[in-house]
């Protein structure tokens, strides 16, 4: 019993500072890997750009349209944009690459699904016509003696429907 307590009672101060050097140190390692990956996307980000003009140049001029609409807004704003985009460029050229992407690849599962519900065109071929299929004005395939006389149609009657007693205007439709 007496051990027991000698064991709770008695801790070792620096057992919490190897914990604490050791998230510093993951924190540290983070930062470098970070520090990397920035640099990698930063000379990566020239050809992001030009794959984004290539993929869909929409997806620039809209940016663009976006950060001069934020100058006409607030012009503080746009000044801000325009600040950002500057200084971090590479994730600007990213984030519109993954735009540029997504967007075609919208596009292209659009366009599946139309042709699932609306099916493919069909290719067709001009049959040109036969001269014996020509009729001149005036005349006609069929002869009039081969024709059959129709009676004539006789009109339909309305019959009258007895009314009930709890008829309804529903009822006297039918």
């Amino acid at each position: 019993m007496a051990n027991q307590q000698k064991q709770r009672g008695s801790s070792n101060p620096l057992g919490n500072l190897t914990f604490i050097a050791m998230a510093i140190g993951a924190l540290i390692l983070l930062f470098f890997l970070a520090r990397i990956a920035f640099n990698i996307v930063y000379w990566i980000a020239p050809f992001l750009f030009l794959a984004t003009l290539v993929i869909d140049y929409k997806v620039v001029v809209d940016y663009g349209k976006w950060v001069l609409g934020l100058f006409k807004m607030n012009p503080l704003y746009g000044l801000g944009a325009s600040v950002v985009t500057f200084f971090v460029y590479p994730v600007v050229a990213f984030f519109l690459f993954g735009k540029a992407l997504v967007k075609k690849k919208i596009g292209s599962m659009k366009d599946q699904l139309d042709k699932k519900v609306n099916g493919e065109y069909a290719e067709y071929e001009e049959i040109e016509t036969v001269e014996t299929d020509f009729v001149p004005d005036g005349e006609s395939l069929i002869n009039e003696k081969d024709l059959i006389e129709l009676p004539p149609i006789k009109p339909k009657v309305k019959q009258a429907q007895p009314k009930s007693n709890n008829s309804n205007e529903y009822e006297d439709l039918f």
